[in-house]
């Protein structure tokens, strides 16, 4: 009920949170498709497990916006806090509410086979990948928390920041590429 109430009393700010969270979910798909063809062509499996890790993450980032952003905002408004708290409470029990809501949470584990993928196709650093995959840890250890949340968004943007010119220069065509074959001699 003091959510709901500070919902209303902040309504302005909560609406603006909530366009940028469905900003964010959109722009989740032409990020992973970039991150995906540009890894797709040295790292097939990682590039592919990662697109459909992030687009099973999408569905789920709609699932949240629908579930909490704008029930939220219905009961800050027009429902009333109690009407709810009740109808909260009672989705919990329903397991299909659970499946739905599920792949929000694949949505954060997406950076790890992202990242593996993009360090193989040598387009990230080794720091960039371990960055990434911190990220993922902070949150899946910590939670979302306001601290988490910061250190995962810290972590996420420099993780990624090495590919944006590989991006940049694919022009959004997906990258076929041989993997270079090296020998031992080579490797020495």
């Amino acid at each position: 009920m003091a959510q709901v109430s500070a919902i209303a009393e902040h309504s302005g700010q909560f609406a603006a949170a909530s366009w940028l969270f469905l900003l964010g979910a959109l722009l989740t798909i032409p990020a992973l498709l970039a991150i995906w063809s540009i890894s797709v062509g040295r790292s097939t499996r990682w590039a592919w497990t990662g697109a459909v890790l992030a687009m099973l993450g999408v569905i789920g980032q709609v699932v949240h916006l629908a579930l909490y952003f704008a029930l939220q905002q219905a009961y800050a408004t027009e429902l009333g806090g109690e009407i709810g708290f009740k109808l909260d409470t009672g989705l919990e029990d329903v397991p299909f509410a659970m499946a739905i809501f599920m792949p929000f949470f694949l949505s954060f584990l997406a950076p790890v086979p992202q990242a593996i993928g993009l360090l193989r196709a040598r387009v990230i650093p080794l720091w960039a990948m371990l960055a990434l995959i911190g990220g993922v840890a902070t949150m899946m250890v910590l939670g979302s928390t306001p601290l988490a949340s910061l250190a995962w968004t810290a972590l996420t943007v420099a993780g990624f920041a090495p590919a944006a010119p590989a991006v940049s220069r694919s022009g959004g065509t997906t990258a076929s590429v041989e993997p270079e074959v090296h020998s031992a001699a080579s490797l020495a």
